[in-house]
């Protein structure tokens, strides 16, 4: 049951809050709802501030162990002192090997560059094709020259002054018991001295244009591969023959002849020409050089 009240009030010790009033108001029955309150604003100074987590505290944590690694040793034995001295013993002698044929092979390169034409072995041409004017021609390269080799100069020996000796005459017989006399002894003529090798060979070209049998009987038999008519056939293609020079060698006579062909071309040439002792021809010829103008 509910207790009378009395027109006292109670007095309440502490302080009493709006709020709590309010909701004791709200509480009753048919009271009106009560106003909802204004929002009050807190000071800035008033606002509690945010504060920052500290961190935690480490937590202890036990030592770790170090763990030794151990890599797979080899089966085999380390080389020894002596092994790897030899290694690089073979090792530098390689080495000196490589650098010395290099050395060689660039000495020998460099040698056969600096070799000139003239230094190189030429074609030897002998034979017919070095006096037939014909197959001569035909020999040229398409240049119109041809210059093989030509052996070195050496001086020409003095000519040696022959003397022939002058006939005598008979001694007279001192006279016999008779009257007539004995004729006189007939006396030799005089022997011509032997024709030198440069007499020889200009002799041969000098005989050529008007003689020729009598030129080809001063070669000899084996010099030439063609017959007398093959030799007068080549040689009557040439007009005229200019003897330029003919000295003494010491491998033979160097003879240098121009001739004047029909087609009206000409050629110079210079030949080697070897010549025997006995029987006096001519046994070798070797073409040194010539040229078609």
């Amino acid at each position: 049951m509910d207790r009378l009240t009395t027109g006292r009030r109670h007095v309440r010790a502490g302080s009493v809050h709006v709020t709590e009033l309010i909701n004791r108001q709200a509480l009753r029955p048919g009271a009106p709802a009560p106003l909802a309150a204004p929002p009050t604003r807190t000071p800035d100074h008033a606002r509690p501030r945010p504060t920052r987590p500290r961190p935690a505290a480490a937590e202890p944590t036990e030592p770790l162990e170090r763990v030794m690694v151990v890599e797979p040793g080899s089966h085999r034995r380390p080389p020894s002192r002596g092994a790897q001295l030899a290694k690089l013993t073979s090792l530098g002698a390689a080495t000196l090997v490589l650098c010395a044929a290099i050395a060689t092979g660039a000495a020998i390169s460099h040698q056969r560059s600096g070799e000139t034409a003239a230094d190189r072995p030429a074609l030897r041409i002998t034979g017919d094709q070095a006096m037939l004017p014909d197959q001569l021609e035909r020999s040229l390269p398409t240049s119109g020259a041809a210059r093989p080799p030509a052996p070195a100069a050496t001086p020409a020996p003095e000519p040696v002054e022959t003397t022939t000796p002058s006939p005598t005459a008979s001694a007279p017989v001192p006279p016999a018991a008779t009257v007539t006399a004995e004729a006189p002894r007939a006396v030799a003529p005089p022997v011509a001295a032997p024709m030198s090798d440069v007499a020889l060979v200009r002799k041969f070209y000098e005989l050529l244009p008007a003689n020729p049998d009598s030129a080809f009987d001063l070669l000899a038999p084996d010099l030439l591969s063609s017959t007398l008519g093959e030799f007068l056939d080549s040689w009557s293609t040439v007009r005229r023959i200019d003897v330029l020079e003919v000295r003494e060698h010491a491998e033979g006579v160097i003879a240098v002849v121009r001739l004047a062909l029909a087609d009206g071309g000409a050629m110079r040439v210079e030949q080697l020409l070897t010549v025997a002792d006995s029987p006096r021809w001519i046994t070798g010829a070797q073409l040194l050089s010539a040229q078609r103008n």
